[in-house]
């Protein structure tokens, strides 16, 4: 039994967590550790157990191409963006954007966590060919409104993601409230707000110095240790070439350190990306009011490390950036702008990584199986949760 069928079966309620942790482990060779936090119906998860379900990210994206027939077939084949992440069809659906890498793959363990139908809708045109990407934050939003009603015709909704998500989901609200509809919680995962957004500049050898060392992160993934051995920095490229001489030189250093595609298809890869990031247009994004801020609630998982690129830096920058977004409070619109907010802290060793985290991951795992569940999450739980996981994020 692989990774793939172990996880499929934990989905469809073959076997129970115990008996996936136990399988898991078994199939990458490691043993449990004692760092163990809560999961859903009371059973436990620790680092060794995260590690494993993280597993080769081809099998994390098998589970999206092969996701379960029937309830929302019809929504899925409208809509490309959209994947029903989970196998659950009953109950209202939980609705996560993407982040600015434009793909939904690192939610997958949140999705198979919910006891809620969690659909991912990733970014048009990211990682396919011939279509063009939505210009805009704002368009981007109302095309995911439209998404979202196909599944929901009416609310509550609730939204969430990471980064980028928080200003997809904000924007969506917006559309939504001033539609007469009910937006009841969004899950901001670092977001950057919009006058952050603004000091993230990266020009085009930026771009594919980040893309690569993603690529490269992936294929690591489940062994943190690692991620520096295969990353590279800009010191290891000369700059003084074009854009396409430059990836080329890219390219060449990434499949030295393993990653194992063809030169043409990684080249298609980091063009798309790029072409999907450009296509926010960032810089000219402006916030406005909602129509109705206390009508919803916003839980923001804050990287309490304070650090943006942190020691990632020079190997996702081809300069050091001329303002530095560490050690900025990027999330200062969204608590002007959302009065019942709720920060949760958490320590990452920046915010691009903070999902590739294990410890980080548990805890928001953790939270969105109690938020997602049937019965709703409890202020009492919300209080604990936010004491107990600054606890264990303590200061690096």
């Amino acid at each position: 039994m692989d990774s793939k069928s172990i996880l499929l079966a934990l989905q469809t309620g073959e076997i129970n967590y115990s008996e996936a942790k136990i399988l898991l482990l078994k199939i990458m060779g490691n043993t449990p550790q004692a760092t163990p936090v809560s999961a859903p119906g009371g059973h436990r998860m620790d680092s060794t157990y995260a590690a494993a379900i993280a597993g080769p990210l081809t099998q994390q994206l098998a589970l999206l191409e092969e996701r379960p027939a029937g309830y929302f077939d019809r929504q899925e084949a409208t809509y490309p963006e959209l994947f029903h992440m989970n196998s659950v069809t009953t109950g209202t659906p939980v609705f996560w954007l993407h982040g600015g890498g434009g793909g939904i793959q690192p939610y997958i363990m949140i999705a198979q966590m919910s006891q809620r139908p969690f659909f991912g809708i990733q970014a048009r045109g990211w990682m396919k060919e011939n279509v063009k990407p939505i210009r805009g934050v704002k368009a981007m939003a109302a095309y995911y409104v439209e998404i979202l009603k196909a599944v929901q015709p009416h609310g509550p909704y609730d939204l969430g993601g990471y980064s980028l998500a928080g200003c997809l989901a904000y924007e969506m609200t917006g559309l939504l409230q001033r539609a007469g509809e009910v937006v009841n919680s969004i899950v901001m995962i670092d977001s950057l707000s919009p006058a952050g957004l603004k000091l993230y500049q990266p020009d085009q050898k930026d771009y594919l110095l980040e893309i690569i060392n993603i690529l490269l992160l992936n294929t690591v993934m489940a062994t943190p240790e690692k991620y520096y051995q295969v990353m590279i920095r800009r010191e290891e490229v000369d700059v003084h070439v074009s854009d396409e001489a430059f990836l080329s030189q890219l390219i060449l250093l990434a499949k030295l350190r393993g990653l194992k595609k063809d030169t043409a298809r990684i080249e298609k890869e980091v063009w798309m990306t790029m072409e999907v990031q450009k296509a926010y247009e960032v810089s000219s994004y402006q916030l406005e009011d909602l129509p109705d801020p206390t009508g919803l609630t916003c839980y923001y998982f804050r990287n309490r490390n304070g650090l943006f690129y942190g020691d990632m830096e020079p190997y996702l920058c081809m300069a050091p950036p001329v303002v530095s977004l560490d050690h900025i409070n990027y999330w200062e619109e969204w608590e002007q702008q959302l009065p019942d907010f709720h920060v949760i802290d958490v320590n990452a060793a920046n915010h691009m990584i903070m999902l590739a985290e294990q410890e980080v991951h548990l805890s928001i795992i953790d939270f969105c199986a109690a938020l997602y569940a049937k019965g709703g999450m409890t202020i009492d739980f919300l209080r604990s949760f936010k004491r107990i996981t600054k606890n264990r994020h303590g200061s690096r």
